[in-house]
């Protein structure tokens, strides 16, 4: 058993530093949802002058990065 200073066992902080962990790692999924759909409408750009452009159709209604976008603070067409 870990002991925190002389006196001080440690069993009750695993299940603190367990739903921490667990914390954590939900913050780091919304960034990676992101990222993902960010990368979805990149490889869809046509990098030409077509009038469609699926990076400000998906900002206009919000379908791709919208959800976890939104979870981050982030809304489209508004300036951060």
């Amino acid at each position: 058993m870990c002991r925190l200073g002389r006196d001080r066992p440690s069993v009750g902080l695993f299940p603190q530093a367990q739903a921490h962990l667990q914390e954590l790692e939900q913050k780091l999924l919304e960034p990676q949802q992101m990222k993902t759909a960010l990368e979805q409408l990149v490889h869809c750009c046509h990098r030409d002058d077509r009038p469609e452009c699926p990076i400000l159709a998906s900002l206009a209604d919000g379908s791709a990065i919208a959800p976890a976008a939104s979870k981050a603070g982030l809304r489209p067409g508004r300036p951060h």
